[in-house]
């Protein structure tokens, strides 16, 4: 599966990223203090059979949509 990123309701967003270096620019990109690390600021982590993490799901405001789309090499933004 590719990154992605969908709406959850009218005021947050949801990004599924993979790769912990995009993750964590990602979470930057969402105003996420350099204290907040991985897995803590994530919503869901996905782990392989041998228990590595290869995915997260981290929250983000509307309002940075276009961002944490470009930043996920998402070519299509959609205005919220």
């Amino acid at each position: 599966m590719a990154n992605k990123v969908w709406k959850l309701n009218g005021r947050r967003g949801i990004a599924y990223v993979e790769g912990k270096e995009k993750a964590e620019r990602v979470m930057a990109l969402c105003g996420n203090t350099v204290e907040a690390k991985l897995p803590d600021a994530a919503m869901a982590e996905y782990r392989d059979k041998k228990g590595r993490a290869f995915a997260w799901q981290i929250p983000f405001d509307l309002s940075r949509w276009d961002t944490i789309s470009e930043a996920l090499g998402m070519r299509e933004h959609s205005s919220v």
